[in-house]
């Protein structure tokens, strides 16, 4: 996704506030939120930006976002510079597949989320889109682990993986 960012001019007081200031730009609102018409739900934080600043290109990735209280729109963003090679630290969303042939839905039961997102450090080339956990075999009362997620060997998780991911409960 590409983002034209500008730089952000005013006056500071302190020398610590100047500094900041070289490195603080701004998008504009339009612009980023054309952007994020295409970004699925949920995954903003493994979406990797193309920040055009002067001419200039640079990667990133979003490292946080601040929203207005009532409107919801985004105030303040935080990127996170990376090239390639480097490595970021990204949640990545996790995503049931077969929840319609799910044994334990047939039954009665109702899937329930426990962790919608597994945080990962890997190069900034190799963020994965999502992760997914097949429930399809996951009968009332069962329950998928993040252990259950297959990770590429260039991805390391940074959550405990013995921890329950998604569970079948009943209604």
């Amino acid at each position: 996704m590409k983002l034209t960012v500008f730089k952000r001019l005013g006056k500071k007081k302190s020398d610590l506030t100047r500094l900041r200031a070289l490195k603080d730009i701004f998008v504009k609102g339009q612009e980023f939120a054309a952007i994020m018409r295409y970004i699925e739900k949920n995954h903003l934080s493994n979406t990797c930006f193309q920040l055009n600043l002067d001419g200039t290109n640079y990667k990133a990735v979003v490292k946080g976002i601040q929203y207005q209280k009532t409107t919801y729109q985004p105030l303040h963003i935080d990127f996170l510079l990376a090239g390639d090679e480097d490595f970021v630290n990204v949640a990545i969303p996790i995503t049931c597949i077969n929840a319609i042939d799910c044994v334990g839905i047939k039954l009665g039961g109702v899937l329930r989320t426990v962790i919608r997102s597994l945080l990962v450090r890997c190069k900034l080339k190799d963020i994965p889109k999502h992760f997914m956990l097949d429930v399809k075999e996951m009968n009332i009362g069962g329950n998928k682990k993040l252990a259950d997620i297959e990770l590429p060997a260039n991805v390391t998780p940074l959550l405990p993986m013995n921890e329950v991911a998604i569970t079948n409960a009943k209604r």
